[in-house]
C-alpha cells in the first residue's frame, strides 16, 4: 500500500533485536509456523534442559511465547478451523503487546482505543497470562461491565473463558498448575493470582494490584467511580474500548496526559485493509494498488480523506446508522455520540479561521469596594482572558456595548463557573473569566464588577441550581439591574416576564444550543477561544436531549480543572443576548408613529406587572 496514510504500529527494529531476538526466528507463514511449533515441542518433550531453556526464553520474550505456543478461537473463520495458532500482526499487535507489557513494568496507565473486532481483548488476556505464567507473586485484576462478561462457563465472550482457553491449549510441559475457582485463578507454582470483578463504584477499593485491566470501558456506566476507586489500587490500569460518544469516562481517559495511548484502527489489520482507498478533492485514489477490484466495483465517497476498503464497505452497509459505523469502525467519538455541533466544520474551518491565543490575560483589581469600580491588571495565567485592547487607564473602550453570559457552578472544584462577554453590535466574543473554586455568592461580586468594568454590560445567567443564590446577590445586595428577564423562546411573541435570568426548563436547552449552533455555522458569532470551541465537540444528541460529559463525577481537583462544557453554556447565553440586541436594533430602525394603537401597546408592554395593574 504505497503512499498509504495509515500509520503502522510496528516495533522499532532495535527493540526487536535487543529484547525479542528469539521471536524474529519464528516463521510467520502459517504452514511454516505450525511446522516450527511441532519441532520445538518435539525437542522439548525429549530434552528437559532444552524445555527449561525454552521456558526461560518465553519469560523473556512474550512475542516468542505467543507465536510459538499460543492459540486463539475465532468462530467466524469460514470455512476453516475455529481454533487457530496465534501469529501476531506486525502492523499493530506486536507493538500493542509490547507497549502494554512495558506499561505494567513501568507503572504507567495504558489506554487502547480500537475499532471493533481487532482482537484487542485477546491481547489483554495474553499479556495477563504471560505475567501470571512466568512471574512470581503477581496480583492481577480483570474488570468488565458485568459479571457474566468476566466469568461465564462456556461463554467465549467472558474474559476468564479466554484466559482458561489459553492455558488449556498450551503443550503439557508448558502448563502451570492452576487452582480454578469462580472469578479467581492461582498459579500454584509461583503464587501469582488473577481475579475478576464487575464494574461497581467500589471495584478494587482498598486493594493492591500489579495491574488492573478494564475491558470495553466506554460501556461502563460507573466509569468515573471506577477511575476513582482504582487509582490508588495500582500503578498501571489498562483501559480498552471502542468509542461510545464523548460523554463518558473512557473518552476523558483518552484525553489525559502522561499515559500511553494506542489507537488500533481497522486500517491496521492486513485483512481488513485489503483494497484500501479514499477520495481526495473528490477524486478516487486507490491506496492498495495490488488489490484486484472488480471492474464494476461501486467505490463509495464518504467525504475527502475518509478511508474505505472492501471489508469496510461491506461492514458499513450492515450498520443501521452513521452513528453505529462511527462507534464500531471509525474510532470517532463525536460521530459515535451523535455530535450536536458540526465537528468537522469546527475543527477544520472555524477554529483555524477564528481562534487564537488571548491578547491579554490577568485579573480584575477592585479600586472602590463601595462602587465596585475596578481596572484590569495583566498577569500570566490569570482567570480573565481578553481578545480586545485595553486603554491606558486599564478599561475597555466606552464605545462598546457589552453583553455577558454566565454559567454558574457550586464552586467546589467539580466544574467551572464561566463569564463570557462580547460586543452586542458585532456578535464577537471579546473575553471570558473562568474559575472552579468561586462560590455563587462570590461569583456574583465578580460578575457585577466585570459588568461595570464592561460599561454596565447586559447580563444573563442560568437560574437553575446555583443561579438562585447568584441572582439574590446580584439583584438584592449589589442592586445591579441591567439584566435579562425570562421570555418564552418557544412562542412566536417571545413575551418577556418579570422573572430574571434564563430558565432551563422543557426544551429550553435544546433551543438555546440550537440557536448557538446555527450562529457558529453561519459565523455570525465570532468566538476566538479555542478551548470553548473544542468543548462544543463534547455535546451529543441523545434520545433524552442534548448532553455533555458528566462533570459531577470527576476524579479529583486535578481532573476537575479540565473544562467540561461550561464555556459552551455561557457562550450560548451570550449569543442569546446578541440575538436579542439585533432584534432590538431592527425595532428601533422601524419608528412607530405616536398616538397610534401600536405605540400604546408597545408602551404598555414596557410597564412592570404592578404598573399595568395600576393603569387598569
Amino acid at each position: 500500500m504505497d503512499n498509504s496514510p495509515v500509520k503502522l504500529l510496528t516495533l522499532d527494529k532495535s527493540i526487536l533485536n535487543k529484547n525479542h531476538s528469539a521471536y524474529l526466528k519464528v516463521p510467520k507463514n502459517p504452514k511454516k509456523n505450525l511446522a516450527f511449533r511441532r519441532e520445538i515441542i518435539k525437542l522439548c518433550l525429549g530434552n528437559d534442559e532444552y524445555a527449561k531453556e525454552i521456558r526461560r526464553t518465553c519469560k523473556k520474550d512474550i512475542l516468542f511465547y505467543l507465536n510459538t505456543f499460543a492459540w486463539t478461537y475465532n468462530p467466524k473463520n469460514k470455512p476453516g478451523f475455529k481454533v487457530l495458532p496465534v501469529i501476531t500482526y506486525e502492523s499493530y499487535q506486536d507493538y500493542a503487546i509490547v507497549e502494554m507489557n512495558r506499561c505494567i513494568n513501568d507503572g504507567v496507565d495504558f489506554v487502547g482505543e480500537k475499532s471493533r473486532d481487532m482482537g484487542v481483548t485477546w491481547i489483554l488476556i495474553w499479556v495477563f497470562a504471560h505475567k501470571f505464567h512466568f512471574f512470581d507473586m503477581e496480583s492481577l485484576l480483570m474488570v468488565s461491565r458485568n459479571e457474566k462478561y468476566v466469568e461465564d462457563k462456556g461463554n467465549p465472550k467472558a474474559l476468564f473463558w479466554k484466559f482458561d482457553f489459553h492455558f488449556e491449549n498450551l503443550p503439557i510441559f508448558m502448563r502451570p498448575v492452576i487452582e480454578n475457582t469462580n472469578m479467581h485463578r492461582e498459579n500454584l507454582l509461583n503464587g501469582s493470582k488473577v481475579d475478576g470483578e464487575s464494574t461497581t463504584g467500589d471495584v478494587a477499593r482498598g486493594d493492591r494490584r500489579t495491574v488492573i485491566g478494564c475491558d470495553e470501558f466506554a460501556a461502563v456506566k460507573e466509569g468515573y467511580e471506577v477511575l476513582r476507586s482504582t487509582r490508588d489500587a495500582t500503578d498501571c490500569r489498562i483501559f480498552i474500548s471502542t468509542p461510545k460518544g464523548s460523554s463518558n469516562a473512557f473518552y476523558d481517559v483518552t484525553q489525559l496526559q502522561g499515559i500511553s495511548k494506542v489507537s488500533i484502527h481497522w486500517t491496521l489489520h492486513p485483512e481488513k485493509a485489503k483494497g484500501l482507498y479514499w477520495f481526495v478533492d473528490g477524486r478516487l485514489e486507490i491506496i492498495d494498488k495490488n488489490y484486484p477490484f472488480p471492474a464494476d466495483y461501486n467505490f463509495i465517497n464518504r467525504g475527502d480523506n475518509k478511508l474505505s476498503s472492501i471489508w469496510y464497505d461491506i461492514q458499513r452497509k450492515r450498520c443501521v446508522s452513521d452513528t453505529e459505523a462511527a462507534q464500531e469502525l471509525d474510532i470517532d467519538y463525536i460521530g459515535s455520540g451523535k455530535g450536536f455541533f458540526d465537528g468537522d466544520f469546527i475543527k477544520t474551518k472555524y477554529i483555524p479561521n477564528h481562534c487564537c491565543a488571548p491578547w491579554f490575560e490577568g485579573e480584575l483589581i477592585i479600586d472602590d469596594e463601595d462602587t465596585l469600580e475596578c481596572h484590569f491588571e495583566e498577569r500570566a495565567g490569570g482567570r480573565l482572558k481578553l481578545w480586545m485592547n485595553i486603554g491606558n487607564h486599564g478599561c475597555p473602550s466606552e464605545d462598546i456595548s457589552f453583553g455577558m453570559g454566565a454559567d454558574i457552578s457550586a464552586g467546589t472544584g467539580a466544574s467551572n463557573s464561566v463569564l463570557s462577554f462580547g460586543n452586542l453590535r458585532t456578535g464577537e466574543k471579546l473575553g471570558q473569566w473562568t474559575d472552579n473554586k468561586t462560590s455563587p455568592e462570590k461569583l456574583a461580586k465578580v460578575a457585577v464588577c466585570l459588568a461595570k468594568f464592561l460599561n454596565r454590560a447586559f447580563m444573563i445567567w442560568e437560574m437553575n441550581g446555583p443561579g438562585h443564590i447568584f441572582a439574590n446577590k446580584v439583584l438584592d445586595f449589589y442592586k445591579y439591574d441591567n439584566i435579562y428577564y425570562r421570555q418564552n423562546d418557544t412562542s412566536i411573541t417571545k413575551k418577556v416576564s418579570d422573572l430574571p435570568g434564563w430558565w432551563n426548563v422543557g426544551d429550553a436547552k435544546l433551543v438555546l444550543l440550537g440557536i448557538y449552533r446555527n450562529a457558529l455555522a453561519s459565523e455570525k458569532f465570532i468566538n476566538h477561544c479555542e478551548i470553548s470551541m473544542l468543548e462544543t465537540l463534547q455535546y451529543v444528541q441523545t434520545p433524552s436531549g442534548v448532553e455533555h460529559s458528566a462533570i459531577a463525577n470527576k476524579i479529583d481537583d486535578s481532573e476537575s480543572k479540565k473544562h467540561h462544557g461550561d464555556m459552551v453554556i455561557s457562550d450560548a447565553l451570550l449569543q442569546k443576548l446578541f440575538e436579542q440586541y439585533a432584534e432590538k436594533i431592527k425595532e428601533e430602525e422601524f419608528e412607530i408613529p405616536e398616538h397610534c394603537l401600536a405605540s400604546r401597546n408597545a408602551y404598555f408592554e414596557k410597564l412592570t406587572r404592578r404598573e399595568r395593574e395600576d393603569a387598569d
